[in-house]
């Protein structure tokens, strides 16, 4: 059975070489050992081609060139391998050999023309499709080819006398009208173009695709009037036709008439058979548009608010509009959307960060554990889903376990400073509520090694370390920074005087917290009662008094604040 199987196998490859090699022209006649020899080399090489040895393949095919010099089928698998492997000179060698030996092969001659296309080399192409065409006057495939070389060789009269051609042999054919009115459109001769568009809406009048081509070759060229009439007609031939609602509203805004062009849009936001990928890329275009107009905004809203009723089982579709909320601070509306979206697919991560960032703004810590302990089981290697997670339990005080979290995401973190610098601030924060003040301040180090100008970590570590009233001069200078960066912030500029104010700069903390007072902080407890301290040191009780009762009346102050208010006296 193996040897029938080899000799059939052979057979097949045998009769392979003689249809390659028909034409070929022979320099002696080979004798019936070389004959053998040569087919038998040739079956080799053929099986080591499509076993994917193609060095072995090369090899005996140039044993075969040896055996008979003038093997043209020889030739052109050579030429085809070095093709593949991007050997341009050595496949281009071979292949002029293997058509010069057989003109009429048309394989050759295609491969030729394939090698010469990819060395740009258009005349040669030109001259080889001519060939085939010669050779094969019927077939309508190479008249494509030789129009396509004469464009690329700058020749676009020519290819429209190709084309021509093309119609003479088999008609009007949207293809070559396509092409020819793009050749006439670069050389200006509108007439022309126009005229293939309203022979293909002659000879195709049920389809609307041309009728809007047509429209829009009117619309570019200042032909408004014509435009909007064949508008009007595909409507009234598709009254569903989403697309003519989107030409109809770039029609409007070329006109300048807004209003008109954005109910088109709508119009086609509307229609379920327009894609959603299409109305994406159109929302979208909407992002650096919407940030210094409530005009934009609204209609970006609008657009989204459609296209979640429309395309409802997308995910998309509330990602998207959830964007756009965002923007216009409409944080709570957003989060149901991006919880929409993650109800129709789990697996978008960007919609997952979105999520949190909203209940962050909204200081919904707790649907922000919940939500963020599922995103760890879905996407155990983001580490920002271990700082959102931290930060959830953290505001829980569950600061134990927000401290794990965050050296879980810092064990994952490759390449993103800004996320590994929230970390290690936020694992400040926790340590420092563990009253671990060792690891706080490493921590907080680390965060100001990766960016030394981040104003919350200046002034939180700041802060922190004046109410230990340790490494005064350093939260001195920290704090100073964070205002030099970020002035008139009542919380720095708090921060900063009651620094001072451990320091017993006394006059120079009231000017500070003062400062914090102007800038947004008279509601706020503990810079009333901060005043009312710093006032007290400096004598004036009778002010620090009121002012303790303003911070009694704002809030929550210090455990001491109402023993200060029962004594009219300063408990530290």
């Amino acid at each position: 059975m193996k040897y029938r199987l080899h000799i059939l196998t052979f057979a097949f490859l045998f009769l392979c070489l003689n249809s390659f090699a028909g034409g070929g022209k022979k320099v002696k006649k080979l004798t019936e050992e070389e004959k053998i020899k040569l087919d038998f080399t040739y079956v080799d090489a053929a099986r080591a081609k499509i076993t994917g040895n193609l060095e072995e393949a090369i090899s005996k095919y140039l044993e075969c060139l040896k055996i008979d010099p003038k093997n043209d089928a020889a030739m052109f698998e050579i030429a085809q391998i070095y093709l593949n492997q991007k050997k341009m000179e050595e496949s281009l060698s071979f292949a002029k050999q293997a058509a010069d030996l057989n003109p009429a092969n048309e394989w050759y001659l295609q491969l030729l023309a394939d090698i010469y296309e990819r060395n740009n080399q258009h005349k040669e192409v030109i001259r080889i499709y001519q060939q085939l065409i010669k050779n094969q006057p019927l077939k309508i495939e190479y008249y494509f080819q030789l129009a396509s070389a004469y464009a690329l060789a700058q020749k676009p009269d020519d290819a429209i006398k190709t084309f021509n051609r093309i119609e003479e042999l088999n008609g009007i054919n949207p293809d070559v009208s396509m092409e020819k009115e793009h050749i006439y459109v670069k050389q200006n001769k509108l007439d022309k173009a126009i005229e293939e568009i309203q022979k293909l809406v002659a000879a195709f009048p049920k389809e609307t695709k041309y009728y809007g081509i047509l429209a829009e070759l009117y619309q570019n060229n200042k032909m408004e009037d014509k435009a909007q009439e064949l508008y009007k007609k595909i409507l009234v031939m598709d009254p569903n036709n989403s697309f003519v609602h989107l030409s109809l509203a770039d029609f409007y805004r070329s006109k300048g008439e807004k209003e008109k062009s954005y109910n088109e849009l709508k119009l086609a936001f509307e229609n379920k058979d327009l894609d959603i990928e299409t109305k994406l890329r159109i929302l979208s275009s909407y992002y650096p548009l919407v940030f210094n107009s409530k005009e934009m905004m609204q209609q970006a809203l609008e657009l989204g608010k459609i296209l979640v009723t429309v395309h409802y089982n997308d995910t998309r579709s509330f990602a998207i509009y959830g964007d756009f909320l965002i923007q216009n601070k409409n944080t709570k509306e957003a989060r149901d959307n991006y919880r929409e979206a993650i109800k129709l697919d789990k697996k978008t991560f960007a919609v997952w960060q979105q999520l949190f960032a909203a209940e962050s703004e909204l200081r919904d810590f707790e649907s922000m554990l919940k939500e963020s302990d599922e995103a760890i089981t879905l996407f155990p290697t983001q580490p920002i889903v271990y700082f959102f997670n931290g930060l959830a339990k953290a505001q829980s005080n569950k600061n134990s376990e927000a401290v794990e979290q965050y050296k879980a995401g810092l064990n994952l973190v490759i390449d993103n400073k800004d996320l590994e610098e929230q970390l290690y601030a936020s694992l400040g924060d926790s340590y420092d509520k563990l009253k671990d003040f060792k690891k706080s301040d490493e921590a907080f180090d680390k965060a100001l090694n990766i960016k030394p100008k981040d104003t919350y970590v200046l002034n939180n570590y700041a802060y922190y370390l004046s109410l230990r009233v340790e490494k005064l001069e350093k939260a001195e200078a920290m704090s100073k920074l964070s205002n030099e960066i970020e002035p008139n912030s009542h919380s720095y500029e708090d921060t900063y005087g009651w620094i001072l104010y451990k320091l017993n700069k006394y006059s120079d903390a009231k000017i500070w917290i003062q400062k914090a007072l102007e800038h947004g902080g008279n509601k706020t407890a503990v810079i009333l009662e901060h005043l009312g301290d710093t006032l007290y040191k400096l004598g004036d009780v009778q002010n620090a008094v009121q002012n303790w009762e303003e911070a009694k009346k704002n809030g929550k102050g210090s455990e001491l604040l109402d023993r200060k208010l029962a004594d009219k006296k300063l408990y530290e």
